[in-house]
């Protein structure tokens, strides 16, 4: 099957002419066909396909991870070729069936065979089709060496759809606790409260889902860092979207207050909170008693004058 084309072909011809010698295999990119489709390689297994910039391969549950974002680019009838969008390197399965990101797409490493099983697509490496190497993900999300690939036979590992590119437009506020004191991410690497409106950029924060069920993070916009807490109770900046020291869960109190806990650490009782000053209140104290000041949040609309992006004008006014 071909992107953009209708027409498909069996398994047996596919590997048939993977094993025809090539001499002009170093020319695959100039027969790379347009348009070209930006996706997510979405595997049964629930995991996105990731390529980061060392050259690892990996899955995500992450769904807006930039580096899940693949272009898919069509080397010949049935044959694709996947371009990492954030790091410029192509998908490609070395001797040892080993997946890794290269720079160079003039080679035949890259190129991958489009099988349909079903509702599901899979990728067979056209360099070793005759051993029936696939791209595959396990379970916990790591890849699958395609010697491991063959069989059993439509295995989830390697069963993959194909999901848009997700475009990052998600909501920003501020967060304000009862002592009116927004939460700001400094450059310094510093975290703290603040009422000053000369300060405010810091303390607009993108709201994003985690990997988990009902988990979220917080994004400093104009640090580019992530809130985090770790399983010490410390309370830092985090540039790693694979940290899960990142991850927080949100409920309601008694109160109605928003309160915000440490997804690894939720279980102790920690909140992030503020003191009276605007600093960083010790998650150890944060436990008793259950209603404090110091921990009820509340989200606020961010101002025209200090958001950002024009992308979220929308939600201004927004509780």
């Amino acid at each position: 099957m071909c992107f953009g084309d209708d027409s498909s072909e069996s398994e047996q011809d596919s590997v048939d002419r993977s094993m025809t010698k090539r001499s002009d295999c170093n020319k695959c990119v100039d027969r790379i066909k347009s348009p070209n489709k930006i996706i997510q390689l979405y595997n049964k297994n629930g995991y996105n396909l990731c390529i980061y910039p060392d050259g690892n391969v990996s899955g995500t549950r992450e769904p807006y991870n930039p580096y899940a974002k693949l272009e898919v680019l069509t080397a010949d009838r049935g044959e694709v070729i996947f371009r990492g969008v954030e790091t410029d390197l192509f998908l490609s399965m070395n001797s040892s069936g080993k997946l890794e990101g290269v720079p160079d797409a003039n080679h035949e490493n890259v190129i991958f065979i489009q099988i349909v099983h079903g509702p599901y697509l899979a990728y067979r490496s056209r360099r070793y089709a005759y051993q029936g190497w696939h791209i595959a993900l396990k379970k916990n999300g790591k890849v699958k060496p395609g010697r491991d690939t063959w069989h059993p036979f439509r295995q989830k590992a390697i069963l993959f759809l194909h999901r848009p590119g997700m475009k990052k437009d998600l909501p920003r506020r501020y967060l304000v606790n009862s002592y009116g004191f927004r939460l700001s991410l400094l450059p310094t690497q510093q975290i703290q409260g603040t009422k000053d409106d000369l300060n405010s950029k810091y303390s607009v924060l993108e709201i994003s889902p985690g990997p988990f069920p009902d988990t979220i993070r917080f994004e400093g916009v104009e640090t580019n860092k992530y809130l985090a807490i770790s399983s010490t109770g410390r309370v830092y900046s985090e540039s790693n979207l694979e940290n899960h020291d990142t991850l927080f869960v949100v409920h309601k109190n008694q109160l109605g207050h928003t309160i915000i806990m440490p997804f690894r650490s939720a279980h102790l009782g920690w909140k992030l909170g503020l003191t009276k000053s605007g600093h960083i209140k010790s998650v150890f104290k944060t436990v008793i008693p259950a209603n404090q000041k110091a921990t009820s949040w509340s989200y606020q609309p961010v101002r025209a004058d200090t958001d950002l992006s024009d992308t979220f004008a929308h939600i201004l006014g927004a509780g």
